[in-house]
């Protein structure tokens, strides 16, 4: 009791610097935001102690890892003269985009002097059922004595050394190659008998974070949809982690801000129609919203992640804070009804059901620091 006195006469007699030390906290707590980082992988989501972790952890250090970027390309004919140009300078696009040289894993190319300048380049590890002939293509570049970059060959350069353009080259000389047909083309492979669809693996750096992976995915579909634009009838569709990294984060973001709206509009309801006025519905949710920086501010100075399950925070703290504002916004008006004053009907109505909202409120602020504290743990 005397706790709630205490609490109710610092209201009564300090109400304008109660509601400036709210202020310097929430605008202190603000930039925690900026901090705010999500889990968008399912390996991120898990222990790392988990067995599938760790075993995860001995592919990465071992092999460099085994995660993949899967792009389904599909086309009247994917060996077109386009599709073709492109899937041969994909290895120099990669190295020369700042970002993507980073997020694709890559070998290191060959040293020594007398090295050609096409074999020293960094190689990014990309397959595709052109693979072969991209590496024949490089050892002929080398052993000609020309430094011609693999996105440097064009049409009319394909025709003046053999007399086809790219897709009669790789179907003609390449693909009629027994060997190739059975190791390229056919199921579970790079390319489908009929040629209108084809499959190109890109490895990616195993030591990408979350947001990087998005960066990937992101990178990745703008490379490919920018210069296969003006293939007519052409179908993309990417998959693998970095992709499925990508998707989770909208799907994250976009089922916040749906249950964010949602919850508003059910607050905004219930105070509405309980008090109806103006007033009564338009400062709560401001102290809601307050509440809801002060706790993500919190989340992001912890470098507590925002996750899946995270999502449901804010709907839980909307519905908490209503079931708080009510019964003290309805006791105020009945103690001021009896002509208290505002101040007083204040401090009375903090004495009264504070007393049970006070208890209430801070055993939920242990629940959900439990959670998130479960959550930082891990």
């Amino acid at each position: 009791m005397k706790l709630y006195g205490y609490i109710a006469k610092i209201v009564r007699e300090h109400p304008v610097y109660i509601v400036a030390v709210a202020l310097l906290l929430t605008i202190a707590l603000a930039p925690g935001l900026l901090f705010i980082r999500g889990e968008v992988t399912q390996r991120s989501m898990l222990p790392p102690d988990f067995p599938s972790n760790k075993a995860l952890s001995d592919l990465t250090r071992v092999f460099g890892g085994t995660s993949y970027e899967q792009v389904l390309i599909t086309a009247p004919r994917v060996t077109n003269n386009t599709i073709t140009q492109f899937l041969i300078g994909l290895e120099d696009y990669i190295n020369e985009d700042p970002s993507l040289s980073k997020q694709v894993a890559r070998l290191p190319g060959q040293q020594g002097k007398d090295v050609p300048e096409i074999l020293r380049k960094p190689v990014p590890i990309v397959q595709d059922y052109l693979s072969p002939f991209i590496a024949n293509v490089k050892q002929g570049i080398a052993q000609s004595g020309f430094n011609i970059s693999l996105r440097g060959i064009n049409d009319q350069l394909i025709k003046s050394q053999t007399g086809k353009d790219f897709q009669q080259t790789v179907e003609q000389d390449y693909l009629s190659v027994t060997e190739v047909q059975q190791q390229m083309v056919g199921e579970q492979k790079f390319l489908t008998p009929d040629y209108k669809t084809t499959i190109i693996l890109i490895k990616q750096n195993p030591a990408l974070s979350d947001s990087q992976q998005v960066a990937l995915a992101n990178n990745l579909e703008k490379l490919f949809r920018t210069k296969l634009s003006g293939v007519k009838g052409l179908k993309l569709n990417f998959s693998g982690d970095a992709t499925l990294a990508r998707d989770f984060d909208h799907h994250i973001r976009n089922k916040t801000l749906l249950l964010f709206l949602l919850s508003i509009a059910f607050v905004v309801l219930t105070l509405f129609f309980a008090f109806r006025r103006f007033t009564d519905t338009v400062v709560p949710i401001g102290v809601m919203i307050v509440s809801l920086i002060w706790t993500f501010g919190l989340m992001g100075y912890a470098r507590i992640p925002y996750s899946i399950a995270a999502v449901a925070i804010m709907p839980v703290l909307l519905g908490h804070a209503l079931t708080f504002v009510v019964p003290f916004i309805a006791r105020y008006y009945e103690e001021e009804e009896q002509l208290h004053g505002a101040v007083v009907a204040a401090s009375r109505t903090l004495l009264s059901v504070g007393m049970a909202l006070f208890p209430a409120a801070a055993t939920s602020v242990v629940g959900s620091w439990s959670f998130c504290s479960a959550c930082y743990r891990r």
